[in-house]
């Protein structure tokens, strides 16, 4: 009698072990017992420290903030070079703290506009410390460089999924790329003819910078991201804006 009057009772007792979360396109989700995991990877962002001068033909920030340090820790640097002739500098490579990073892609804008543009998302395992030197080396002299830094942690891998680009003379750049599992993705977009203008990001839930660049006008850079993502292959990204002359690079990881 007592087995059987448990039996009735146990799922009134594990009832409320469970709960119901919504996923990232509003679905709901039911979760057992253990509760809510937390979703794969932890994507900050840290900041965009002074723009600097590429007039050597790269660009250094020194002692640039790149957060907590931890065993897992992904700094990725999301940098733009801009030069006031439409003739951009391609990018050759980026070292964080004196070590190589690995590009994962870099795009030019020069098709039309003000200004030559180059925009690049890098990346590199960084497990101690809280300040790096970041460099970009380019392929000639540029006016300003602009960084933005971003750290990862909790990742089931340093390689991202999925990276993409768009360029457009004309109208707003749109790209896609594929997010995995439980994922996080972060995007820049720059434009460099009209009036300047911060865009609307579509696809990233969060624009973390925007500004424009200093002795390049009109020029005008922003980044944006977004984490805990469910899966979408593939998933669109875009930045509207009064700009023309823009383009868009985009990285996510799970």
């Amino acid at each position: 009698m007592r087995l059987r009057t448990l039996m009735t009772m146990l799922p009134k007792l594990l009832f409320p072990l469970r709960r119901l979360v919504r996923d990232d396109r509003g679905s709901m989700l039911l979760l057992g017992i253990g509760g809510y995991r937390p979703p794969n990877g932890l994507l900050t962002y840290i900041g965009s420290p002074t723009q600097q001068s590429g007039t050597s033909g790269s660009v250094t920030f020194t002692n640039a903030n790149i957060g907590t340090a931890s065993s897992d820790r992904l700094v990725i640097a999301l940098l733009t070079a801009v030069r006031t002739t439409v003739s951009a500098r391609t990018l050759s490579s980026v070292t964080i703290g004196g070590n190589a990073a690995t590009v994962h892609v870099s795009n030019v804008q020069n098709a039309s506009g003000s200004a030559g543009i180059n925009c690049s998302i890098s990346s590199l395992v960084v497990t101690s410390g809280t300040t790096a030197t970041i460099v970009g080396n380019y392929s000639g002299a540029f006016t300003t460089g602009v960084l933005n830094v971003y750290t990862l942690t909790g990742y089931n891998s340093a390689t991202p999924v999925a990276t993409n680009s768009n360029v457009v003379a004309s109208g707003d750049p749109s790209t896609t790329i594929n997010i995995t599992g439980v994922g996080a993705a972060v995007g820049l977009w720059c434009g460099s003819s009209g009036s300047n203008s911060s865009p609307t990001w579509t696809g990233l839930s969060t624009r973390d910078y925007d500004s424009t660049v200093t002795g390049v006008t009109p020029s005008e850079v922003s980044s944006a991201s977004q984490s805990s993502l469910g899966t979408e292959t593939p998933r669109t990204i875009s930045a509207t804006s009064g700009m023309t002359a823009e383009m868009i690079v985009a990285a996510s990881w799970h």
